[in-house]
């Protein structure tokens, strides 16, 4: 237990230091400067646009492309690195490392968005504490979710940060709020599904209701199946791949 919190705390280190953690900090911050904004321009208009900025600005967009940098870090530089070896010969399984690493990495993501958020209601000057609940709440479901799939993308695939973009603006933003059976698919039908059954404001990426949406507790259960599935593939990849030290090539 004690190695695995050791490895979950120097995840969620990682995803705070190096050449992305100011690019990082000022992506959780554009949802807040963007409530200061609307609060300059008008504090009415500010306060009316407050679930707006939240769930179709923060949730969907600043938390899955956070969880793509983030998600796709989580053993991506150990392979291009070739440091990969001194993972794997921790006194842990694969499987627990793996797990650890996606552990802190959806962590990470969670916190940085969840306060960046939470930054948006003083910058608007309006406080509602559901709100702030709601929004910690579905934070943090797709913050496991989708860092867990970009983890799992930047393990197996070349260029995964093209291709997390691509699947983000052409496969969740469109299908999600649509009609086709084919919005069950993604993960922001069932993050968006917690929204609208609290009540608030629908909208993904470019806004739009969701058709049908789920309830909440059927949500939350699909989007944790999600990262338990993801974190199984990576599992199975781990312990059938042969890990030297020259990885990086």
């Amino acid at each position: 237990m004690n190695a695995n919190l050791a490895l979950t705390r120097h995840a969620l280190r990682e995803a705070f230091t190096g050449r992305r953690r100011i690019g990082l900090a000022l992506l959780a911050l554009a949802p807040a400067l963007l409530g200061l904004g609307l609060r300059r321009w008008s504090e009415a208009a500010a306060e009316a646009e407050t679930t707006f900025v939240l769930f179709v600005v923060g949730v969907g967009l600043v938390v899955p492309l956070m969880a793509l940098f983030i998600g796709v870090a989580t053993l991506r530089e150990e392979l291009m690195q070739g440091t990969i070896v001194h993972l794997a010969t921790r006194p842990v399984s694969r499987g627990q490392l793996l797990a650890t690493r996606m552990t802190g990495a959806a962590l990470a993501t969670w916190l940085l968005a969840g306060i960046g958020l939470t930054l948006v209601f003083p910058a608007i000057g309006h406080l509602d504490a559901e709100l702030v609940g709601l929004t910690w709440l579905v934070t943090g479901m797709a913050s496991l979710a989708y860092t867990s799939l970009f983890a799992l993308l930047g393990a197996f695939v070349e260029r995964p940060i093209l291709l997390g973009l691509g699947y983000l603006v052409g496969w969740e933003s469109i299908v999600a709020g649509s009609g086709l059976v084919f919005r069950k698919a993604t993960v922001a039908y069932w993050v968006r599904s917690i929204v609208d059954q609290q009540g608030f404001v629908s909208g993904g990426l470019f806004a739009g209701e969701i058709v049908d949406p789920a309830t909440t507790t059927t949500a939350v259960v699909v989007l944790v199946a999600i990262a338990v599935v993801a974190g199984l593939l990576g599992t199975l990849w781990f312990r059938r791949r042969e890990i030297t030290g020259s990885e990086g090539g």
